[in-house]
């Protein structure tokens, strides 16, 4: 007799038991027949409580059996294939060979990258990775196969057939066949537009909404940068701080707009002005901060600045018309004039304050007083 089969039966036996013993009970109290005895009178008590107890029994029991169907019974058989949830499902899922050739792709892949099954024969996933996630991705491969798994999430970037970068974040976990790893599988999702979000935000922190330079709050971390290559290399760095002369001028004359436009040309010009490495910062209104990195001689920091003026200084298109537009600059020189980020900016702008009180359109080196 199987367990499930006894469980109903016995629930039933002590159901009925229990019901017979409290009939009669209640049979003999109830009549009070004279001449019933004191022995029949206790049978029919004790007849009462071991009914009772019997029902209170089955009832634990029938309890406990549908306590245990809710929660250590085997969960249903379900009413679906798996090809759903792994082929048709959401979640990015591939399957690669050790070398990082394609073995599968799920149909989300396939839609999000925009590949068809003729794409992917003989395909390596290498191929589809950005080249800059390629090695990371290689050395978490070697560790997965060295038992050295690492459960945390990662992200990287591949590229779509039509030649999109998608950013995509999950992990990777090794198959294996008779105990031995044949295969690593890995399941990703398609986060591009929360990392578009949080470059959208980050942009909004730390650059200049007008120019598109860096900002007040990211000029402070490129001085930094600038100041440690300058100090492992036994360099220079200079901080240029100009002020353009006469832009009120144009802001009444012609209005903010076309104010606007002067201040994006002017970052345009300073920033072709220079090298990719050295940085240009407008910090507010129509003052802008340089920063130039890699300096042996003090006496290359003329020229660059004589560039600088030259830029400013050819004439500006606005509404049909010329304007010669020119600026003050003041120079601060790492680590003659100060070796923080506070000092060299101060420094710095008491220059260039000292440039346009004693002559507009020219520069001056900081000179401790």
């Amino acid at each position: 007799m199987s367990q499930k089969t006894w469980n109903y039966r016995g629930h039933l036996l002590l159901g009925i038991a229990a019901l017979f013993f409290m009939l009669m009970a209640v049979y003999v109290l109830e009549r009070r027949i004279a001449g019933v005895s004191e022995v029949w009178r206790c049978v029919s008590g004790y007849g009462l409580g071991l009914g009772l107890g019997l029902n209170s029994l089955a009832l634990v029991f029938l309890l406990n059996r549908k306590q245990g169907a809710k929660g250590g019974a085997a969960l249903p058989v379900p009413n679906f294939s798996y090809e759903e949830v792994f082929h048709k499902g959401e979640i990015l899922i591939h399957v690669v060979d050790l070398e990082g050739r394609i073995l599968y792709v799920n149909q989300a892949w396939k839609d999000l990258l925009g590949y068809a099954d003729t794409d992917l024969m003989h395909k390596n996933i290498f191929s589809v990775i950005d080249a800059e996630f390629q090695d990371i991705c290689r050395k978490r491969m070697q560790a997965l196969v060295q038992n050295k798994e690492d459960k945390d999430l990662f992200q990287i970037t591949v590229r779509a057939k039509s030649g999109a970068k998608v950013t995509l974040e999950g992990n990777c976990s090794l198959g294996y066949v008779n105990g031995v790893p044949q295969s690593v599988r890995g399941l990703f999702r398609d986060i591009s537009d929360r990392k578009a979000r949080e470059q959208h935000l980050l942009r909004l922190a730390y650059y200049d909404g007008l120019t598109g330079l860096p900002n007040r709050h990211l000029l402070p971390d490129r001085l930094r940068q600038a100041m440690a290559c300058a100090a492992r290399y036994g360099q220079y760095c200079a901080v240029v701080f100009l002020d353009l002369d006469g832009f009120k001028q144009v802001n009444d004359t012609l209005g903010h707009a076309q104010g606007d436009f002067l201040l994006r040309q002017v970052g345009q010009r300073l920033s072709q002005a220079l090298r990719e490495n050295d940085t240009v910062s407008r910090i507010g209104g129509d003052e802008f901060v340089v920063v130039i990195t890699g300096l042996r001689e003090l006496t290359h920091i003329t020229g660059i600045v004589h560039k600088l003026q030259r830029r400013i200084e050819e004439p500006f298109a606005l509404e049909e018309m010329e304007f010669i537009m020119q600026a003050s600059f003041g120079v601060a020189v790492y680590p003659d004039d100060g070796t923080t980020v506070d000092e060299l900016l101060a420094c710095a702008d008491q220059a260039m304050y000292a440039a346009k009180e004693n002559d507009k359109g020219g520069y001056r080196m900081y000179a401790a007083r």
